[in-house]
């Protein structure tokens, strides 16, 4: 029962890390094309 315990929540830490890695993608992506128009080219 443990271990299964263990390997749930791992499964589960690797889907938030995802998670928080794919948002900040999103974030990163959404940031870019701002920083873009302030600067001047």
């Amino acid at each position: 029962k443990e271990k299964v315990a263990g390997e749930f929540s791992l499964v589960c830490a690797t889907h938030n890390i995802k998670k928080i890695v794919s948002s900040a993608l999103k974030g990163l992506i959404r940031l870019k094309p701002a920083e873009m128009n302030i600067t001047p080219a």
